[in-house]
């Protein structure tokens, strides 16, 4: 898609800041421009503007169902966290659903020991899912995708990823539920975040340790990003790294992710409300939404070992 190769190429790596956390993460803020605009999940959950339930009275694990009713576009994000109905859920794509539009989302359960009602509809839980899930996440379903298969995350592996969190947190979840984990860092996290102060024209955001990218996310305009931006920053640094550091240059990292983005070959997915959904793997696993010759979010990470 050349527009997409437009905006890589004029997206620019800007200097790196330091997040006070045990995580050991620096956020690589990147700029360009843009005038996509869309809801996101959480604003249009609370203006009542977006309904999100189980698909039917009996559900179906892998699947919800998304009434949008808002004046434009809503966004939903790659492993944003839904939570009550059934059982939480992830998201296992970015997607756009139309106003007025009903949409069944490709999902992942993040809590396998509950399958009974809390609530008749989720509820945003304002954060991703934690990084190594997501990205994980992001790999299996860009490889469904590229082997001609559905956005598929592989529930299983799922499952094991959310144990291995949980054991890594030291958390005991009756429900073997991730939140339970992640809701023990947000406060800490929320408070790292807060001390942030990005430029306005900021687009995107990688944040990385050491030589690795842990995650780089990049939307169609500075506003999109400003909105959605600490959510994702929330998952980050909810997870628990144990791998040492190989110290290295932030902005380096993040421009060879962004030249890694550019040459990877990326292919359609099912359509799922509107616009396309793009996968591909290399380097680096990619997955982004685009409607309209506009992106409207793109995410990326380091191929990781499962």
């Amino acid at each position: 898609m050349e527009f997409l190769e437009r905006v890589l190429r004029k997206t620019r790596v800007v200097n790196p800041l330091k997040i006070e956390s045990d995580a050991q993460v620096t956020l690589v803020p990147l700029s360009g421009g843009g005038d996509a605009d869309a809801d996101l999940l959480s604003e249009a959950t609370n203006t009542g503007a977006t309904i999100v339930s189980e698909v039917s009275e009996s559900g179906d694990v892998n699947r919800v169902l998304v009434r949008h009713a808002g004046p434009q576009p809503l966004l939903l994000l790659h492993g944003e966290e839904l939570l009550g109905a059934k059982q939480n859920r992830i998201l296992n794509a970015s997607f756009l659903v139309a106003p007025g539009e009903a949409v069944e989302i490709p999902a992942s359960c993040v809590e396998r020991g509950r399958w009974g009602y809390s609530s008749r509809e989720f509820s945003s839980s304002g954060t991703t899912v934690a990084s190594q899930i997501r990205s994980r996440s992001l790999k299996r379903v860009a490889r469904s995708v590229m082997m001609g298969g559905s956005l598929d995350a592989k529930q299983s592996a799922v499952w094991r990823d959310v144990d291995a969190y949980l054991s890594r947190t030291r958390t005991v979840s009756p429900t073997a539920s991730h939140f339970d984990a992640a809701s023990k860092h947000l406060g800490e996290a929320r408070m790292a975040l807060s001390k942030i102060e990005l430029d306005p024209s900021s687009v995107g955001v990688a944040f990385v340790r050491g030589d690795r990218l842990v995650s780089l996310d990049l939307f169609g305009s500075p506003s999109l990003f400003a909105r959605a931006w600490k959510k994702l920053g929330l998952g980050v640094l909810s997870d628990v790294y144990e791998e040492s550091i190989t110290p290295a240059d932030p902005r380096a990292v993040a421009q060879d992710a962004l030249d890694d983005i550019r040459t990877t070959p990326l292919r359609k997915g099912p359509a799922v409300g509107i616009g396309e959904t793009l996968h591909g793997g290399g380097n680096v696993a990619v997955g982004a939404v685009v409607e309209g010759g506009q992106l409207y979010h793109l995410y990326a990470a380091h191929e990781s070992r499962e």
